[in-house]
């Protein structure tokens, strides 16, 4: 489910509201689906935190003294990297980054390409290169950590030859990729403060205190 199929969730989601604690900064917010705990969540708030728990993992954020202020949006939409940035922990499950397995293959590539346009090597030498690259993208298709990455890079030595084409700056890659969950988790956050904001205040021609 990406970003946009995330929102178009939400826009249509038959979560339903109960507020379990509400005084103050100090709420306790829980949205579920009829009839089932599919992806239901709890949103729990005290002074500078707010905490989603869940089916969805469970996250911790820090930033203000009424998080849902912090959260708080005109319409339904996130800020993604700004909002991610206050987060204080996370779960083990429903973690925000994952293992690219893409990443290590399309480096491979870009540096046999840019050793073949820079050197211009014998077909022989590019072939030598070929084979050791079909060798190690085999390899490395069963990687599923980043640190597996970097290891195979760094045991790349002089006797392989790979070595002529490794750019020495491969710790500088990125070998992991956002997951749905925290969108997921970040889109929840802000359609429960939506439903409780329409709740408090239904009937209220005032504008919420942002």
């Amino acid at each position: 489910m990406n970003d946009v199929g995330i929102k178009e969730f939400f826009l249509n989601s038959d979560h339903e509201l109960s507020i379990l604690h509400d005084e103050g900064v100090y709420r306790h917010l829980q949205m579920k689906q009829p009839n089932t705990n599919n992806m239901w969540y709890d949103i729990v708030t005290y002074p500078n935190n707010l905490v989603i728990s869940g089916d969805m993992g469970c996250c911790v954020f820090s930033r203000i003294n009424d998080m849902f202020q912090f959260f708080r949006t005109d319409e339904l939409s996130i800020n993604y990297s700004y909002w991610s940035e206050k987060e204080q922990a996370t779960s083990i499950f429903g973690q925000n980054t994952e293992y690219d397995r893409s990443t290590l293959p399309k480096y491979l590539d870009m540096c046999r390409n840019r050793w073949v346009k820079k050197y211009v090597p014998s077909e022989d030498e590019i072939e030598e290169v070929d084979e050791s690259l079909d060798d190690a993208k085999y390899i490395i298709s069963y990687f599923r950590h980043e640190i597996e990455a970097y290891d195979f890079l760094g045991e790349i030595d002089e006797y392989s030859p790979l070595e002529k084409i490794i750019d020495q700056n491969y710790w500088e890659l990125n070998f992991t990729k956002t997951t749905g969950f925290q969108e997921w988790r970040l889109y929840a956050i802000n359609h429960a403060i939506r439903l409780y904001d329409a709740e408090k205040y239904k009937g209220n021609n005032n504008d919420v205190t942002r």
